[in-house]
């Protein structure tokens, strides 16, 4: 739940690792738009992976996924993860 006022949420996963040392993330609303997108560093090793992402981007309630790719030209997913965003 995004409370009014509430600047930031974090959002938390374990991804498989990739040979590289970050990795490329989309967050998607419920139609499969793009909402943000961006590169963060890989987690230590067994170390979840935090965001840090501003509530309002999440404006709308409903289904989001959450894509974490590997960097590479290919940009193949490590890992999708959906969550429900409600107000």
């Amino acid at each position: 739940t995004v409370s009014p006022g509430q600047r930031f949420v974090t959002l938390a996963m374990d991804v498989m690792t990739s040979s590289a040392k970050e990795l490329r993330y989309d967050l998607l609303d419920e139609a499969g738009t793009t909402l943000l997108s961006g590169r963060t560093p890989l987690p230590l090793s067994g170390a979840p992976l935090y965001l840090l992402i501003p509530a309002d981007e999440l404006g709308r309630q409903g289904r989001h996924t959450l894509i974490v790719r590997d960097p590479d030209s290919s940009g193949a997913a490590l890992g999708e993860y959906g969550f429900d965003v409600a107000h």
